[in-house]
């Protein structure tokens, strides 16, 4: 297997999500970090696990960006709500987070949704569409046998997958490409699909543990969701 024919399976696009950068036209088409300005009429804030109130983070309007996993394709919005105890069991956030899809952006209303993490600050997310990710290589995210031909290629030719292969991987509010993780990845259990990342986020002073970032993976199937958190 040539090195184009490897860079062609393994390439995928995304929608990155940069923080502020313009003035907000305050319309139903615009994603945001820090409230979730609509929902269903008499929506209200999802419960944790300890019985508390979940905190608005993101709302992500999927009509508006220039690309969509085919997991969410028949999805116009997403609404993203974490625990404000989410930290206190890293290595199962099932009950601590919920994620909220809707098919229809006419039955969403005004509702703004403002509570949450006391120092976060709202910004619109300006969308952004790359086509050149790539995985980690400390990951499980290659099909089938790939890393075993990248790993022939390096023996018989002296490639590096880094410097010969690799295009980029942002590490950023990013939906579709590739999860970036801080620590080594994880193998997310069978019909599960990574869709979308939040990250640590300076200007909106979203501080998850230690630059960290939590990844989001959906079943197709069940509709179900998981995420994972690491952090440096």
């Amino acid at each position: 297997m040539e090195i184009v024919q490897i860079k062609n399976i393994l390439r995928k696009k995304a929608t990155l999500f940069q923080t502020g950068g313009k003035r907000p036209d305050l319309s139903i088409n615009e994603s945001w970090i820090g409230k979730i300005p609509y929902s269903l009429p008499n929506e209200t804030y999802p419960i944790d696990r300890y019985q508390e109130k979940m905190y608005a983070i993101m709302m992500l309007n999927l009509t508006q960006i220039p690309f969509v996993s085919e997991a969410v394709k028949g999805t116009k919005a997403i609404a993203v709500f974490l625990s404000p105890n989410f930290a206190k069991d890293l290595s199962n956030l099932s009950g601590n987070f919920c994620i909220r899809e809707y098919d229809s952006i006419e039955e969403l209303v005004p509702n703004e949704m403002s509570l949450t993490f006391p120092a976060l600050k709202p910004f619109p997310l300006i969308p952004k569409l790359v086509v050149n990710e790539f995985p980690q290589w400390d990951t499980e995210d290659f099909p089938n046998n790939i890393q075993d031909k990248i790993l022939e290629l390096e023996n018989t030719i002296e490639i590096d997958y880094y410097e010969d292969i690799f295009g980029e991987n942002h590490y950023i509010h990013k939906l579709g490409g590739y999860a970036c993780f801080a620590q080594s990845g994880i193998q997310w259990p069978a019909d599960y699909e990574f869709i979308f990342q939040i990250t640590d986020d300076p200007k909106a002073r979203l501080k998850i543990i230690h630059g960290g970032g939590i990844y989001f993976a959906k079943n197709s199937k069940t509709n179900d969701w998981i995420a994972h958190c690491d952090f440096l």
